[in-house]
């Protein structure tokens, strides 16, 4: 999510986003997100963060982030501009998400987190966008907002409506819009023989940096 863009969601991710709510797909997104909002650990909330904050909302995601340390630090500056998102659906499979101390090589530093497979349903609820009955979905929404407060002069007063004028929006696309059970793809299509091949590869170079970072120290050199 390049910084010098006004704004944070390149088009790539929003077309995921597009794609994974069509088929019913999860996502899991590491995010150097360039992005300030106090509600993922940053110091500030800057426009790019109130503007993440809404794709998020809007495409039923959410973040991992816990705590204050920062995600990103240098001699001059230290923030939290990582965000690892996760959908809404499979949130409750992940914990103990941190910031480690190990050296990075980087001025942003890693993060892990536990994930717990059983944690994950079998099915989800699918909404088919393209099922939308408009003539339904306007019916019932004219009903509701009908039936919206007529009084909106304090806050309280002004929440109560917001309130009302979602649920309505909520109700009527639930009546209009076909929804059906989708079952998870337990496969992992991004893992081909080339991969395979270089995971087996980088198993074998390590083995072979540690025998000889071993053998190194052993003759008490450096």
């Amino acid at each position: 999510m390049p910084h010098d863009q006004r704004e944070p969601v390149p088009v790539i991710l929003d077309s995921l986003m597009n794609w994974s709510l069509q088929h019913g797909a999860s996502v899991l997104i590491g995010a150097d997100a360039n992005a300030c909002h106090v509600l993922w650990g940053s110091t500030v909330t800057n426009e790019r963060g109130t503007r993440l904050l809404d794709f998020l909302n809007e495409n039923g995601l959410t973040w991992l982030n816990r705590g204050s340390v920062p995600t990103f630090s240098t001699a001059y500056r230290e923030e939290t501009l990582d965000v690892t998102i996760v959908s809404l659906g499979i949130c409750s499979a992940f914990s103990d998400w941190r910031v480690l101390d190990d050296t990075s090589m980087s001025d942003h530093r890693y993060v892990s987190f536990a994930l717990t497979v059983g944690g994950i349903p079998a099915m989800r609820i699918v909404s088919e966008k393209r099922s939308l009955n408009a003539e339904r979905y306007l019916d019932v929404l004219q009903k509701r907002l009908a039936e919206s407060p007529r009084e909106y002069g304090t806050p309280a007063q002004i929440d109560a409506y917001v309130e009302h004028v979602t649920d309505a929006i909520t109700e009527a696309a639930r009546e209009a819009i076909t929804r059906k059970e989708k079952g998870f793809n337990a496969g992992l299509p991004w893992w081909g023989p080339k991969l395979k091949a270089l995971n087996d590869r980088c198993r074998r170079l390590t083995k072979n940096h540690v025998c000889v970072g071993s053998h190194t120290h052993g003759d008490g050199s450096t």
